[in-house]
């Protein structure tokens, strides 16, 4: 059933009918396009309304642009060198040097042969161009024993007051239980500020030579003249040693309860050749502190060891 029929059932009326199924056409599409129109403006606004809410309601933040600064650091570790016993002895103001080993603060154990002739000493705590070497007091008090012999004896000098300060300790004597030991194929180790081998020629910080201690009848096959009782002779593989300029030098052993102990001073070693070259086929000899140490410790107020 229609809607006009309702209304009209004439032939005029049919008429009319038809006339009014046109107009109720046009009226029907006038009206799907209000529709059409409203829901686009609710849409529209709904929109908006949403939009709006939605700005509203949230926050937006920026993030910074994140910035990396590396700041770079130079530290500079300045290692200071170990406490060391062993000293460089100026002879009559720089005539000649010798090394030596401080068994007190005050006294300075070295060869017998660099306190002949000798007037003055001035003891330096490092190599003699070592900027920050200490300085003893110039001595004019040594002790020794007599002796004909260049290669044999001792030395104790005494100074005119103790060093003090940092970079030096000293090192102890062998104990008098000690004496009869020949130390024959031990390890030992030489200390000293002068000129290791050939391939040196200044330092200015101390060297550590590792050797190993000769038997008696290799000291004496190459140095017949030596007195292999008061003598120490040792050789190293890396054919370096005392070479020249060491006399008065310690050679030291490292004891199970590890402090060095010295055994014996540097007093001679292989002849230089005329380039001044040294020769590293002989053994290095050393007095031997154990055949003096009685002596030492007179001469230098030291109390043995037991």
């Amino acid at each position: 059933m229609h809607l006009a029929e309702l209304t009209y059932s004439t032939e005029e009326g049919g008429k009319k009918h038809k006339k009014s199924m046109a107009t109720c056409s046009f009226c029907l599409r006038h009206t799907l396009v209000a529709l059409l129109i409203i829901l686009l403006a609710a849409t529209t606004m709904a929109t908006i309304f949403l939009l709006d809410r939605g700005d509203k309601g949230t926050t937006t933040t920026q993030s910074p642009i994140p910035t990396t600064t590396t700041k770079t650091t130079t530290t500079t570790t300045t290692t200071k060198p170990p406490p060391t016993f062993t000293v460089m002895i100026s002879i009559n103001n720089g005539e000649s040097f010798c090394g030596g080993s401080l068994i007190k603060r005050d006294r300075v154990l070295t060869a017998h042969q660099c306190c002949l002739e000798a007037n003055t000493f001035t003891i330096f705590l490092g190599g003699i161009y070592e900027p920050s070497r200490q300085i003893g007091k110039p001595s004019t008090t040594f002790k020794t024993h007599d002796s004909n012999r260049i290669d044999d004896g001792v030395c104790v000098i005494h100074l005119d007051a103790p060093l003090s300060g940092e970079g030096f300790r000293t090192i102890r004597l062998p104990a008098s239980s000690q004496c009869s030991e020949t130390f024959e194929k031990d390890k030992a180790t030489i200390s000293s500020w002068g000129r290791p081998s050939n391939d040196e020629t200044s330092n200015t910080k101390p060297i550590y030579t590792d050797v190993i201690i000769n038997e008696k009848e290799v000291c004496k096959h190459h140095y017949p003249e030596a007195d292999t009782v008061g003598t120490i002779c040792t050789y190293d593989t890396s054919r370096s040693g005392i070479c020249d300029g060491h006399a008065g030098d310690p050679l030291f052993i490292t004891e199970p309860d590890g402090l060095e102990t010295q055994i014996g001073i540097a007093s001679f070693g292989p002849h230089t050749d005329v380039d001044s070259r040294c020769s590293p086929d002989y053994p290095d000899g050393f007095v031997r502190v154990t055949s003096f140490l009685q002596l030492i410790c007179d001469l230098g107020d030291v109390i043995i060891r037991h």
